[in-house]
């Protein structure tokens, strides 16, 4: 998905930029998660805020376009 939108110059880059921001998440999410559960007693919000920020993900995803191709590309 990421050469099919960004081409392929820089998709190690833009590669390693995800996995990077994913990592990061999954190490952070378990403990701010836990920090909501110990303050409120209940997941229900950190529900609610992966629902959320789910949902953001999804609609940012699908507003990426190809970029346009330079003639000598493809």
């Amino acid at each position: 998905m990421v050469a099919g939108l960004f081409g392929t110059a820089s998709q190690g880059a833009i590669y390693g930029v995800i996995i990077f921001g994913g990592t990061i998440g999954g190490s952070i999410g378990p403990l701010l998660a836990s920090y909501i559960f110990d303050r409120a007693g209940t997941y229900d919000l950190v529900f609610v805020i992966l629902s959320a920020v789910a949902l953001a993900g999804m609609l940012l995803v699908t507003a990426l376009r190809p970029l346009p191709m330079k003639e000598h590309e493809g």
